[in-house]
């Protein structure tokens, strides 16, 4: 049976026990917006956490705030900032960062959010020396190229200002990305644009007449 995705979340959080959705969450017609996030709390070490809403403002926690995939790549085994992007099959494509510091992201695919593939590393930034971090990444899926977009944001020792330090010191982000149509072969990794200050991490939502809108979020902007 080919479920809504109102039902699907709505299956997911009582296959787990969540609590009934308030009156003002209540579902109103086939659509449901759905938020996947991490909390700070355990530093994204308990997973995938996913929340609905009606109407994009007051979100309910599915599952009681669990975990619906527990990270098992990466250094520090990591899943922060958790983004999730739906094909045109239907397939979702979730990415993450998968440690503090290092060249690689996270990623896996699932067909109903709860049934996942097994995880895998992207390299997004071996090629390059001097590389701290690999932060936030997200997926934009592009009808006319027909693959898909990652963009993260990283930080190279000598460049933009960057230099050399321990963990956070001397980091200067900047945008990168890589296409792939396959998530196992993936162009050559290019900076995405120089907004001129440290660029923490770019939002990309679809707008109308198939437009992407952006959101910049920079630490000394």
């Amino acid at each position: 049976m080919q479920m809504t995705r109102r039902d699907l979340l709505a299956a997911a959080g009582a296959t787990i026990g969540t609590a009934a959705l308030p009156a003002f969450a209540a579902p109103r017609g086939d659509d449901v917006f759905l938020l996947s996030y991490f909390t700070d709390k355990d530093e994204g070490r308990a997973g995938l956490k996913l929340a609905r809403s009606d109407d994009g403002f007051v979100f309910t926690p599915l599952g009681d705030g669990r975990g619906f995939l527990t990270p098992e790549v990466g250094k520090d085994k990591l899943m922060r900032d958790p983004h999730l992007c739906r094909a045109p099959d239907g397939l979702w494509h979730l990415v993450w960062t998968s440690d503090w510091f290092g060249p690689v992201i996270g990623h896996a695919t699932s067909r109903d959010l709860m049934q996942w593939s097994a995880q895998q590393t992207i390299p997004v930034m071996t090629a390059f020396e001097g590389v701290r971090n690999s932060w936030a990444p997200e997926t934009v899926y592009d009808p006319v190229r027909r693959d898909f977009v990652i963009f993260w944001s990283s930080s190279i020792d000598g460049k933009y200002g960057a230099t050399p330090g321990e963990r956070f010191d001397g980091l200067k982000l900047r945008p990168y990305y890589t296409r792939t149509r396959d998530f196992r072969s993936f162009t050559p990794t290019k900076l995405l644009f120089d907004p001129g200050f440290d660029l923490d991490r770019l939002h990309a939502a679809e707008a109308a007449a198939g437009r992407v809108s952006h959101d910049l979020q920079g630490r000394d902007s």
